[in-house]
């Protein structure tokens, strides 16, 4: 039998996750008025564990009507580890870790407890420290404290449109934001971090946005999905888009950057993994819409203090491709490779913490780093054809550290 390891949960709750799918009118007919939370994630750190010989973590999400469960085998590579559940009852709930070692003996066990509301926060940390043996006892104290604590300074909303209404669906946009999702929650960025996906409308994004608070530091928004440029003005489309036209089907880079001006004296990320493609070709209106995406947020601004950081997925002549070998967008799997995805020639697809972008190994992937790193392997996934462009100047600023 293993010793109980001493286990404090210290329960972090941040920023809430707003649902962006829409539920048919069949899955409402079926769960007659139940509310779901789409989305629920809990995040551990993992060092502490893996040093007292961890090496599987079993997690329990219950009540007296449903049960959420899942299981991960650590790595030694993992600083983080992340379970995503989808789709729980809303109601309050008991979240009970246990730990094994690599013999699969329980070498701790803690539980806490924590209300789920469609409207409440999404991403919980699990902080798993250790305390020491109790006197004489031979065994480890099990305790759980359970801490409320401010929303992160870092924010990162994802988004993946793959359903369009009146154009051309896209086929790998959402899965775009699962993995650029994944590359900053597994890093010591600590973001608050929300998903959009498959269908998504300008209020769901602008409210996202509207509920950033103003002492966010660190923030990424990255968009998947058709782009347009229309009457002189570059847009990234929405899923209910007809024409470069409706307002309400797009959001232009002035509208974007006017939408983070209530937040002070951030580094603000922005990828748009975008093109005009299908239905979205406007005549010669290809040659503008990424460059002007990022001319917009070059532009001094007396509403904003913000830093402002750009990469776009093709230069103003080309288009943003996806790959049905990748499963993904060019640019955005190799970001997701940089930011310590694995290498395209990898046959294992999973999160392996190689972080090939950090170019002088130094545990911190600047924008630099990362441009120099994607620029040459997405020219060569398209064969030369997909030039991405970036923000010059903003070569130091840090990514993220690992």
């Amino acid at each position: 039998m293993g010793k109980k390891l001493s286990l404090i949960l210290i329960v972090v709750l941040v920023m809430a996750l707003t649902s962006c799918n829409l539920l048919t009118d069949e899955w409402e007919s079926l769960n007659m008025g139940v509310d779901f939370k789409e989305q629920f994630n809990l995040r551990i750190p993992t060092d502490v564990l893996i040093k007292r010989g961890a090496s599987f973590i079993e997690i329990e999400v219950t009540n007296n009507d449903n049960k959420y469960s899942d299981n991960k085998t650590l790595s030694e590579y993992d600083t983080y580890i992340l379970f995503e559940f989808k789709n729980i009852v809303v109601g309050t709930y008991s979240i009970t870790i246990n730990i094994y070692d690599d013999e699969n003996n329980n070498i701790g066990s803690g539980t806490t407890s924590t209300s789920i509301t469609k409207n409440s926060t999404s991403f919980i940390d699990l902080n798993v420290n250790i305390s020491e043996e109790k006197p004489n006892s031979g065994e480890l104290e099990v305790g759980v404290n359970i801490t409320m604590e401010s929303n992160s300074n870092n924010r990162g909303i994802f988004i993946g449109i793959n359903n369009y209404f009146y154009s051309n669906s896209l086929t790998y946009a959402s899965s775009d934001a699962d993995i650029l999702y994944t590359s900053f929650n597994q890093t010591k960025n600590n973001l608050s971090a929300t998903k959009l996906q498959d269908i998504v409308y300008k209020s769901d994004i602008m409210e996202e946005i509207n509920s950033t608070l103003a002492n966010t530091e660190f923030l990424v928004f990255s968009f998947s999905g058709h782009g347009v440029y229309h009457d002189g003005v570059s847009k990234i489309s929405m899923s209910d888009i007809y024409d470069g036209s409706n307002n309400e089907a797009i959001i232009t880079a002035i509208e974007l950057k006017n939408a983070f001006s209530h937040i002070n004296n951030a580094t603000i990320f922005i990828i748009i993994d975008a093109c005009q493609s299908g239905d979205f070709i406007r005549g010669e209106d290809i040659d503008n819409f990424n460059q002007g995406f990022i001319d917009v947020f070059n532009e001094a601004s007396a509403r904003s203090s913000n830093e402002y950081i750009v990469i776009t997925g093709s230069s103003k002549t080309g288009y943003s491709y996806e790959s049905s070998w990748l499963e993904h967008g060019f640019l955005s799997y190799i970001l997701y490779d940089g930011l310590g995805g694995p290498s395209m020639y990898s046959s294992d697809s999973s999160y392996d913490r190689t972080f090939n972008a950090d170019l002088n190994d130094n545990g911190t992937i600047t924008f630099g780093e990362l441009y120099d790193y994607a620029y040459p392997l997405v020219m060569e996934l398209s064969s030369d054809q997909q030039m991405i462009q970036y923000t010059n100047g903003y070569d130091n600023i840090p990514i993220i550290n690992y």
